[in-house]
């Protein structure tokens, strides 16, 4: 209500305040004609209520329209329509006149010309309808002299307020643009960024274009090929802000003038082309574009664009607008430049790693930066007005300030000094100081320290130098350091006369703990390893670790044999037992081999080289044990260090070859499956059989690459046999896989990649394994064993009875086929032998419900003692012995083959 009432109240504006007088004066002959209805009305009474209601009607209508700044149309015929109302209650027209003349003149000072006109139009014909009416319909009446000065006078007084409405409006116009550019001259001067400079424009541009219809104005910056809009006002605004323009899209004439840096004015518009530029909606006729310059370089520009003429006021503001914008980008570019300066210098002070501080000349602390508290933990301000001396160690602290403080005066600056410097917690940190004199007016007044923190520098020296001796993962000493301490023990038992011994340690299927648990793993095992070993040793004695899973033991003060095999014993004793390994238990066990240096000199990597050949004599001979090195040993060494090389250049000349051994069913005779066996046909040394030649391939790794060749060539050649003899071919093949092969956390998709590649069926194929290969990681490879069965593989025991028998294992194996170790057959002397307990195996075999094969069978009686099973096989020289492909296919053998049934599912996985 508060706000209505405010609304009626005088403006400020002289347009408005002659409105509201014309206002006051039309509302007093409202009252003034109700009045004259009500004293002197001569008209039938309803015709009076109802002119009276039409004139309060009449007024509501003139305030609504004064307050809203628009009188429409319907407006003016509502009222035309109450003033022939109000003449009509009144019964005569001469009182009521000035209603008539008090409303059109308020209505004169709104609206174009043309509504003028009409609205004139109206409120005439209103009042001739209403004098004809009273005097009835008398037409001589309308031309007396009583009423022609009043039809002249109306369109001519209405006319003159029109005219003078128009000149009071321009004058306001003027002001307003006047003002507005005034407060954005004020908002430009005092602007901190572009942010408030594009701020201002966008307020500067709404006023500018206060009185606009559906104006669209914005500005751009950018460069002369392509330009951003930065502020904007109009229906578009906040699709525009923000908007790339491309002057290419703009027409020819709008580029030109950007170019050149002229004002341009474009009427008419093509509207396809600054709605492609701007974004802008199609309803345009006039575009005026003011570019913005600095110098010769356009930095941007101002643009007005509307359906209708732009006035020409608004153009004449753009062109004063532009001018300080200029100016205003120019003073707040070089203010956000000095302040980056200023923010960059600060925040390169107070958020530098380094301490810097500045000293007067007796060394008083005048500044410290926030880097302060955090090397040394003081608060900066605390520090002020102490001497630097109280922060340095009293040993070297008289030193530190006269090299801070002394020097050459024109020289500014000087060698870096490095000391200690106290923390408030009493510990000390490494710095490095860089002095700097301190001039004013070119003389000295004091002196700037840039202090860096080296203390981790310093650790890191250490640990670097510790590190270069020591091996990171166990803290042992390192190759070098061993050498040279070798070195050095060789040296003092020369001078004494007396010896040194080294132990060369190298752990026995550490790989198998690599490929099957992962390195972080094998770091761990390795890392236990070393306190295993060093706890055998004596203080004096040195362990290093030379390089993967091998290690070395200096012993001194003249150790005898007997001492170093006791320390040999102790240590392979010690690593025998098992270790806990991510969440496994893990058996690795080592071989060593042992050297002492005699009355001859001996260099240090002479007496390494033959602890390693002892070694390697140890793990040939079994593992798990230690040897203590002959000269004989190295001939040896070296045909294994050969027969290595030849081996990892065999399956590149294609020299490995597989035989066949037959798998016969005793029951029916029939060869039911094929063992593959693999030959290596050395070039120098014939054929050797994997007796010769697997153990180098475990050690050296080769044992995959070849595991792999067996795999796909023993089920391509029975893919083989099967398509070519499909009556005679064998109904599965057996391949070995070894201890590394089941470790492998890559074998069932190895197998299942050899199977889809040569299309033999799972059922088809046997592989074969023993207790040895499983123990390892036992769970694991229980799981990994249990994955093959899965597929439809079927798996073996081989050599069974012959290591590490347990029923309980034997239950928890996914097995399908037991096979018996020749050498309990090897072992009987005759008829008269007891084979009671092949016989158990068979049986136990039977019940666990698995085939069992029984090696080494080589003549009859050896079979006639075994009960004849379904499920029972036999292999051996009896039969054949392992051939070549060709020679198998012409073994003179009958296999018919509807005696029993095929192995292939009789086993489910337990």
């Amino acid at each position: 209500m508060l706000e209505q009432l405010r609304s009626l109240l005088p403006p400020h504006s002289l347009l408005g305040r002659v409105r509201w007088l014309f206002l006051v004066l039309a509302l007093f002959n409202v009252i003034t004609a109700i009045l004259i209805l009500a004293l002197t009305g001569s008209g039938p009474p309803p015709l009076q209520a109802l002119g009276a209601g039409a004139l309060l009607f009449a007024g509501g209508l003139w305030v609504r329209g004064y307050r809203s700044g628009h009188f429409p149309l319907l407006f003016d015929l509502l009222i035309g329509l109450v003033l022939l109302l109000l003449v009509l209650g009144a019964g005569e027209v001469q009182g009521v006149i000035g209603v008539f003349y008090a409303g059109l003149l308020l209505r004169s000072l709104y609206g174009t010309r043309t509504r003028v006109a009409i609205a004139t139009g109206v409120y005439l014909g209103a009042f001739l309808a209403a004098v004809e009416a009273v005097s009835h319909w008398n037409l001589a009446v309308l031309v007396s002299a009583a009423y022609a000065d009043h039809v002249v006078a109306m369109p001519v007084i209405a006319g003159l307020l029109h005219l003078i409405s128009t000149t009071l409006s321009g004058q306001d116009l003027a002001v307003h643009r006047q003002g507005a550019l005034s407060r954005a001259g004020t908002a430009l001067v005092a602007a901190d960024d572009r942010v408030q400079v594009y701020q201002a424009v966008r307020e500067a541009l709404e006023g500018v274009t206060w009185e606009m219809e559906k104006p669209y104005a914005w500005m751009t910056l950018g460069s002369a090929s392509e330009q951003t809009v930065v502020a904007a006002v109009g229906a578009y605004e906040g699709d525009v802000v923000g908007r790339r323009i491309k002057l290419a899209d703009l027409p020819l004439r709008a580029r030109e003038a950007i170019i050149g840096h002229e004002h341009l004015e474009i009427n008419p518009v093509d509207p396809n082309a600054v709605r492609r530029a701007i974004g802008l909606g199609p309803d345009l006729a006039d575009l005026n574009i003011v570019p913005i310059k600095a110098g010769e370089n356009v930095r941007g520009t101002l643009a007005v664009a509307a359906a209708i003429s732009v006035p020409t006021g608004v153009k004449e503001s753009l062109l004063a607008l532009s001018a300080e914008v200029a100016l205003a980008l120019e003073r707040t570019e070089m203010s956000e430049r000095l302040k980056r300066s200023e923010e960059r210098f600060r925040s390169l002070v107070q958020n530098s790693s380094d301490l810097i501080m500045v000293l007067d000349l007796s060394g008083v602390i005048t500044y410290a930066s926030p880097a302060l508290e955090r090397i040394l933990g003081y608060d900066p301000e605390r520090l002020l007005g102490s001497g630097l001396v109280a922060l340095l160690d009293q040993t070297e602290a008289a030193d530190v300030l006269m090299r801070c403080l002394g020097g050459d005066r024109e020289t500014t600056s000087r060698a870096a000094i490095q000391c200690r410097m106290r923390r408030r917690d009493g510990s000390w940190r490494f710095v490095e100081m860089t002095p700097g004199d301190l001039l004013e007016g070119g003389e000295k007044t004091g002196v700037v320290l840039n202090a860096r923190d080296i203390t981790d520098r310093k650790t890191l020296e250490e640990a670097l130098r510790h590190q270069a001796f020591h091996d990171p993962l166990t803290g042992l000493a390192n190759r070098q350091l061993f050498h040279d301490r070798v070195a050095q023990a060789l040296a003092r038992a020369s001078r004494r006369g007396d010896r040194a011994a080294v132990l060369y340690v190298d752990l026995d299927d550490f790989k198998l703990v690599n490929d099957s648990l992962g390195h972080a793993a094998g770091d761990k095992l390795l890392a236990e390893v070393a306190l295993r070993i060093n706890s055998c040793l004596r203080t004096g004695d040195t362990a290093a670790r030379l390089g993967g899973d091998e290690f070395a033991v200096l012993l001194e003060g003249n150790p005898s044999l007997d001492d170093a095999s006791s320390v040999a014993q102790r240590i392979l004793a010690i690593l025998a037992e098992p270790f806990a390994v991510g969440g496994s238990r893990v058996h690795v066990g080592a071989s060593v081999g042992v050297a002492l240096s005699g009355d001859s000199e001996i260099s240090g990597d002479n007496l390494l080289r033959q602890a390693d050949v002892a070694m390697y004599t140890a793990k040939g001979s079994g593992k798990g044990r230690f040897e203590v090195f002959q000269p004989a040993m190295g001939e040896t060494v070296a045909q294994r260090v050969r027969l290595d090389g030849d081996l990892r250049r065999a399956l590149d000349r294609e020299e490995l070859a597989l035989h066949y051994q037959p798998i016969v069913h005793v029951e029916s005779g029939r060869y039911a499956g094929v063992e593959a066996l693999v030959r290596w046909r050395h070039p120098t040394r014939g054929t050797l059989v994997p007796a010769d030649f697997l153990f180098a391939a475990e050690q050296s790794g080769l044992i995959l690459d070849i595991g792999r060749w067996v795999l796909r060539t023993a089920c391509r050649q029975l893919v083989q046999w099967q398509t070519e003899r499909p009556d005679e071919a064998p109904d599965w093949i057996a391949v070995n896989i070894s201890q590394r092969e089941v470790q492998s956390a890559d074998l069932v998709e190895e197998v299942a990649a050899a199977l889809a590649e040569t299309g033999l069926p799972p059922a088809c194929l046997v592989l074969e394994t023993t207790e040895a290969g499983v123990l390892p990681n036992l769970q694991q490879s229980i799981d990994r064993l249990a994955r093959l069965a899965e597929t439809g593989v079927r798996l073996a025991i081989d050599d069974f009875g012959s290591g590490y028998s347990s029923l309980a294992y034997l239950r928890r194996y996914p097995v399908h086929q037991l096979k018996i170790d020749r050498s309990f057959l090897h072992h009987q002397r005759g008829d008269s032998e007891d084979l009671s307990l092949v016989r158990g195996m068979v049986r136990l075999g039977a019940e666990l419900g698995l085939d069992v094969v029984v090696e080494g069978v080589e003549k009859d009686w050896q079979l006639t003692r075994l009960r004849r099973r379904p499920h029972l096989y036999a292999q051996g020289f009896l039969y054949s012995r392992p051939v070549p492909a060709e020679e198998f296919e012409r073994l003179p053998l009958s296999r018919p083959k509807a005696v029993t049934e095929p192995p292939a599912a009789r086993r489910q996985t337990s």
